[in-house]
């Protein structure tokens, strides 16, 4: 037996040391600046020690003889139950020093039962379970609360809670003045109590601290099946590693490649990211190995052209709970070169809506149960629709999923994604899946499912009314010029940001505490995973369009400025061709000119620079046609005319910034 106190900051930690390691227990000791948590102080203790079983107490306890002897024949006979001792509290007549010298029928005739309406006193688990949720939760300061959220995640991870009622096993609270007392006292303590107390009332997620450290194992394992997608592989990868959520692992299985997907793996520099190659069997296999090799209780579908957006794999865990199989969001489609976006929201999941709705759920957005998959696995012979397929089957077999109410990525319309290139194959193979599955329904049931679809609402995610400023900073970086604010803090922040990324041109602002805030334009996706991996803080936005050149202009005069004068002093006349350029609000979104009328030009792409806005260009025959771009609309900020020969100026991308 290991017996650890976890000295949490204490002023004498010497005499602590002394003590305990004179009565056969050993010290682990955390240096704190800020406030006493009850919760890090026990986390600190549990990840000390390396034995499969473990008790949490207080220091102010007294054990009778066969408690942990018999928790412990508890924990070995039944492995999915947790164990709860409650308390009992001695009078004022037996203080520490009188507790010392009790026997254990003194301490019995003297104590009180507490009722049972919180955790007071004990709690028997396996360490395993304690890794798998992440232990006590780190937000948490002071005390209170702590454990009877420990133990409710705990049966929301499908544990089972058993309070020991037996005379042998014993806890007796030695008396001292109540803490609580003084806590009601202090401003500060009372804050962080209620804040403990909303945590454990709102927060219904099971697995909590996911930052690098506090699990032994990956929480999660996020899997990417890719075949010559080199040019859109690292943004997939970076979105990942710079989740909210970073003890996780990424299996990459390449299918073959015969671009420069093998070389690009193999110069990633995180112990994270893990490659494997096979021959080119098909995304049903290497979904199949990447499952198998999986390490984490879950497993997180990503696509290798597709970009996570950073809340995405928390958004899975607050959502989850011991009955379903998985969650699941909403995804936002962007072309690859436009930019052009459209939201699909998804739908609350049922049987009905899945096998007779459209656009309920991606794959790309799932997260599902390691275990669970490995029942089912993807179907190796289809040609297509196999994540259909699987989700199909799942369904039949009774097995549920919940939508998080979150974006999940934004899924990149580049014209090879595999749903656009075997379209009529997926169709076939998704409507033999359900004919399949049909046959064990009746005609009427699968009728009534099919008009239950229909009224089927759609769900309503997160940011949806911000996603300018929200989800489009987190397009790829040839469409997305971003702003990212790093503030300061008392761990050096800004410093340890300048030994990771290229800061020059960095601006410092005051910030909400008048401290100098670190302000970055143009960071790209690689730069936001090394910072989320140093567990620096940062936000990210669209870069402002009021930009101001060297002259004092801000960009939209200087795009006067360089255009204007170059049309002809008589006017515009009506059989000129004229090039009608319209500047949109969409923040940090950068141009394309597509629509320009020389063939030459047709494929050019405009970088923006730090304009937030996006320029469409559009080739017109005559004034009359020009004017009927003119109707009012909220969106132009400035509609300017140019003979079609004035598009042989730009030729660069700073005429358009």
């Amino acid at each position: 037996m290991d017996i650890v106190v976890s000295d949490y900051g204490s002023a004498e930690a010497a005499e602590v040391k002394s003590t305990v390691e004179q009565a056969g227990g050993r010290v682990i000791r955390t240096e704190r600046s800020g406030p006493w948590s009850r919760s890090r102080a026990l986390n600190a203790g549990v990840q000390g020690t390396s034995a499969p079983y473990v008790i949490t107490t207080d220091s102010d306890m007294i054990f009778s003889p066969r408690t942990v002897e018999k928790l412990l024949a508890l924990l070995a006979t039944h492995d999915t139950t947790v164990h709860l001792v409650q308390c009992r509290d001695l009078s004022s007549r037996i203080g520490a020093e009188q507790a010392e010298h009790a026997s254990m029928q003194e301490l019995e005739e003297d104590s009180f039962f507490r009722p049972r309406w919180g955790m007071g006193g004990l709690i028997a688990f396996r360490r395993a379970d304690f890794n798998r949720i992440g232990g006590y939760d780190a937000r948490m300061e002071v005390y209170g609360g702590e454990d009877i959220d420990f133990a409710q995640r705990l049966v929301r991870s499908g544990r089972r809670l058993n309070w020991v009622d037996d005379p042998e096993v014993r806890i007796y609270h030695i008396w001292h003045p109540p803490t609580r007392d003084a806590v009601a006292a202090d401003p500060v303590q009372k804050a962080a109590q209620d804040k403990n107390r909303e945590i454990m009332l709102k927060d219904v997620s099971w697995i909590r601290n996911f930052n690098i450290g506090y699990h032994a194992e990956p929480v999660a394992s996020v899997l990417i099946a890719t075949r010559n997608r080199a040019a859109y592989l690292m943004d997939s990868i970076n979105s990942t590693l710079s989740q909210t959520v970073q003890d996780i692992e990424i299996v990459v299985m390449d299918d073959g490649s015969d671009d420069e997907t093998p070389d690009i793996l193999a110069e990633i520099d995180d112990p994270r990211v893990r490659t494997m190659r096979q021959a080119p069997l098909g995304v049903a296999a290497a979904r199949n190995k990447l499952v198998d090799a999986a390490r984490a209780p879950f497993v997180v579908v990503q696509d290798d052209d597709d970009i996570m957006l950073p809340w995405r794999i928390k958004a899975h865990f607050e959502a989850m709970s011991a009955e379903l199989a998985g969650t699941y969001g909403g995804w936002v489609d962007f072309d690859n070169i436009t930019g052009e976006t459209q939201v699909v929201q998804g739908r609350e999941y049922d049987a009905a809506a899945f096998m007779y709705a459209s656009r309920v759920l991606a794959h790309g957005t799932s997260m599902l149960r390691t275990d669970v998959l490995r029942r089912f696995r993807y179907r190796e012979f289809l040609l297509a629709g196999v994540d259909f397929n699987l989700i199909a089957r799942l369904s039949h077999a009774g097995y549920q999923f919940r939508h998080t109410k979150h974006l999940h990525i934004l899924r990149r319309m580049h014209g090879l994604n595999l749903t656009a290139v075997s379209q009529g194959n997926q169709k076939n193979a998704a409507t033999r899946t359900v004919r399949i599955l049909q046959q064990r329904d009746t005609s009427s049931h699968a009728n009534k499912l099919r008009n239950d679809a229909k009224n089927l609402p759609t769900t309503r995610c997160h940011y949806v009314d911000r996603l300018v400023d929200v989800v489009l900073p987190y397009l790829p970086d040839h469409l997305m010029h971003r702003r990212v604010t790093i503030p300061d803090s008392p761990e050096g922040q800004i410093e340890r940001a300048q030994d990771l990324i290229d800061i020059s041109g960095a601006k410092h602002i005051t910030g909400w505490r008048d401290a100098p805030d670190l302000v970055l334009d143009g960071l790209d996706l690689a730069s936001l995973a090394r910072l989320r991996r140093a567990g620096i803080m940062f936000s990210v936005a669209p870069a402002p369009s009021e930009t101001v050149d060297g002259n004092g202009n801000n960009e939209f005069q200087s795009l006067e400025a360089q255009i204007l004068p170059a049309l002809p002093s008589s006017g515009l006349i009506e059989d000129d061709a004229i090039n009608l350029v319209t500047i949109c609000r969409i923040p940090g979104l950068k141009a394309t000119a597509s629509d320009l009328g020389q063939d030459e030009v047709r494929s050019r792409v405009w970088s923006c620079g730090s304009d937030e806005h996006e320029v469409r260009v559009q080739t017109v025959t005559s004034i009359k046609d020009a004017l009927l771009f003119m109707s009012p609309d909220d969106t132009a900020i400035s509609v300017i005319f140019m003979p079609s020969r004035t598009a042989d100026m730009v030729q660069t991308p700073a005429v358009i910034a």
